[in-house]
């Protein structure tokens, strides 16, 4: 049997190490990517979902005396009093921000009964159509279910000192029209606060 020579295991043992060096090079960018692609100060990461199971599921997980320091731990934009609590306006803005650039995002809105019980509203954004969900199985004196609907839009007003959106199925939707809404299927408001809330 020949003997290898020391140089042929030299360069092998060379361009193995540099094989795993590159290797290791484009897992560190990928990562390095990753890190620089997401929401780096979002505390918790709101996937966007289109399918109304996995959106019920992901919704269950959450315990049921959610109560406002919970809902603020766990990435949502609280609503209390007509104000938007913690760092509910920033993550509103950047899911309204992702949405202008066509890009897939998600909130969760949690508001509170007159007996402090949540009802807890998912909103994503994903190929270009919003999908929602409202959980009130948490409320005591509620229907205690799951509602889901799509849209295709979703409009934004600053009116009489108010901050109005709603997701609509409709193109041309005016302030008062969105007031006045009272089908689900077309039309759901998902934020009703003081404009100075947003500020």
């Amino acid at each position: 049997m020949k003997k290898i020579p020391s140089w042929a295991i030299t360069v092998a043992a060379l361009i193995l190490s540099i094989l795993l060096a590159a290797n290791f090079i484009k897992a560190n960018k990928d990562a390095a990517d990753q890190i620089k692609n997401s929401d780096s100060d979002e505390k918790v990461l709101i996937i966007a979902k289109s399918n109304f199971k996995d959106i019920q599921t992901s919704l269950e997980e959450y315990p049921e005396d959610l109560n406002a320091k919970k809902a603020l731990n766990s990435g949502f934009i609280v609503i209390e009093n007509d104000k938007i609590e913690g760092d509910g306006v920033k993550l509103w803005k950047k899911f309204c921000q992702k949405i202008k650039k066509k890009k897939d995002g998600a909130v969760l809105i949690c508001q509170f009964t007159a007996e402090g019980d949540a009802i807890i509203t998912y909103i994503s954004y994903k190929d270009g159509t919003y999908y929602f969900v409202e959980d009130t199985t948490r409320d005591e004196f509620s229907n205690q279910k799951y509602e889901n609907h799509t849209y295709k839009n979703m409009k934004r007003f600053e009116e009489d000192g108010r901050y109005l959106a709603v997701l609509t199925t409709k193109d041309n939707l005016s302030y008062q029209g969105a007031k006045d809404a009272d089908n689900r299927k077309e039309t759901a408001e998902i934020l009703n606060v003081d404009l100075d809330a947003l500020k």
